[in-house]
């Protein structure tokens, strides 16, 4: 059990006051996720040119983020994150970089929360290079691999190639106007902040808001992304959803 989580910033501009205050809600999400796990914390922020920011550490995450530099400034457009418990089975008694959520690849960067049962299958199958024996970490390859960056096709490997469970975040450096988020029965909510034009995501609803159960600011829309669903959303504000039940249905519209 992990959590995962992070933010898409809507709008061409950011200014440092609206960029500091999306800031907040993030780090609050990320305090109160702590609970789904505690062994580390990662987060990764890309911005308009597709460049990356990487913050990890071992230590929980209330510890983590108070060390963490600030991680999104006016040029950011997401950032994903995990908070990860993890299993006996998988257990790195010296984590390096590479063994912490995110995962990153070439471009493509994965937040999970779950289990890839066929990890080890993928990595013999297809000859894949990964960076940690963590499951998570055939992921940014494999994607690599197969996925053409479309809602489709990132249906299409998800369902052809990967056996588990899974909540899914995903960026990739070459399209950083866009966010991936996929699950076949892990929980996954996100929050539309209108005040901050900013769309937070996060494995529990009660993560999203304040723990007086209100928001920081205005009350924000929150949505359970659908078990089985695939989800692209971009900065302007559109979305596509895509069923993981082997159906062909895609679903358009927007927050905006």
């Amino acid at each position: 059990m992990c959590t995962i989580g992070g933010v898409l910033i809507f709008g061409d501009e950011l200014d440092r006051d609206r960029a500091s205050r999306i800031e907040e809600v993030l780090r609050m999400i990320i305090v109160k996720g702590e609970e789904r796990g505690r062994d580390s914390f990662g987060i990764v922020a890309l911005d308009k040119n597709g460049e990356l920011s990487v913050f990890k550490s071992r230590d929980r995450p209330s510890i983590a983020v108070n060390k963490m530099p600030r991680i999104i400034n006016e040029n950011t457009v997401a950032a994903i994150f995990n908070s990860r418990a993890e299993p006996t089975t998988e257990y790195v008694k010296a984590k390096i970089e590479d063994d912490i959520q995110p995962m990153i690849g070439e471009h493509v960067v994965v937040a999970h929360n779950g289990t890839i049962a066929n990890d080890k299958d993928l990595e013999t199958r297809f000859n894949l290079t990964r960076r940690s024996r963590i499951d998570t970490a055939i992921l940014p390859p494999l994607l690599e691999r197969f996925w053409d960056g479309s809602l489709n096709g990132l249906r299409d490997v998800l369902i052809n190639y990967v056996i588990g469970s899974y909540a899914l975040a995903i960026m990739d450096t070459r399209r950083p106007s866009k966010v991936w988020l996929a699950t076949n029965f892990k929980p996954l909510y996100m929050a539309w902040y209108s005040d901050l034009k900013a769309l937070f995501f996060a494995s529990l609803d009660d993560y999203l808001i304040d723990s007086q159960n209100r928001p920081i600011w205005d009350m924000p829309v929150i949505k359970r992304v659908e078990p089985y669903t695939a989800m692209e959303i971009g900065v302007d504000g559109t979305w596509s959803t895509v069923s993981l039940r082997r159906e062909e249905q895609v679903e358009e519209g927007g927050f905006l």
